[in-house]
């Protein structure tokens, strides 16, 4: 299993990024294929990695953008965008709408990353080639939709990129072929 863990109160933190090439397969959710209250997201959504030094934030910034995934950075404590960093968008405000449809160049990568103290916030959808990512902020499901998804597919579940986050909940990334939810949430 690939398995990061993010922030700093948690005992042990990699600057290794998730693999999310070639991960076709869709994975079950819904009211028979997976638990309650898991969020599927795609396109309008990010999801943090915290390194812990500017160092190793810049340098996995750029190993994401060069895996074809759209960064942007965000608040380590309310895990929103740090908006006055990001582009303007149709020159008004600052928003990271333009992420949702080009990947930063690494000039921004270094004034988001090199100094600052923020996430690296990765954005689904067909910008990061088709990236979804599964959100299970309470991680007492996650065994039960891993054991679902086991039954489904043998093996899939150890292919797929899991990243622990720091309030111990989990992200589970993959791609597709074609995204087909912005954010689903699964009561």
């Amino acid at each position: 299993m690939n398995t990061l863990n993010t922030g700093d109160k948690l005992s042990h933190t990699t600057t290794t990024p998730p693999k999310t090439s070639g991960l076709e397969k869709k994975t079950p959710t819904g009211a028979n294929g997976g638990p309650n209250e898991a969020t599927r997201t795609s396109a309008t959504s990010a999801h943090e990695y915290t390194p812990k030094t500017p160092e190793s934030k810049l340098e996995a910034a750029l190993t994401y953008t060069g895996a074809g995934l759209s960064v942007l950075p965000c608040d380590q404590v309310e895990k929103m965008p740090v908006v006055d960093l990001l582009p303007q968008y149709e020159d008004k405000e600052h928003s990271w709408k333009p992420l949702q449809t080009e990947i930063a160049d690494r000039d921004d990568l270094k004034k988001w990353f090199g100094q600052r103290n923020s996430s690296i916030g990765i954005i689904g959808g067909k910008v990061s080639g088709n990236l979804e990512i599964i959100d299970f902020d309470a991680p007492e499901l996650y065994p039960e939709w891993e054991e679902l998804v086991n039954a489904l597919e043998p093996g899939l579940v150890d292919r797929l990129p899991k990243v622990q986050t720091q309030h111990k909940g989990y992200h589970i990334y993959y791609r597709c072929s074609k995204p087909r939810f912005r954010t689903l949430t699964i009561e």
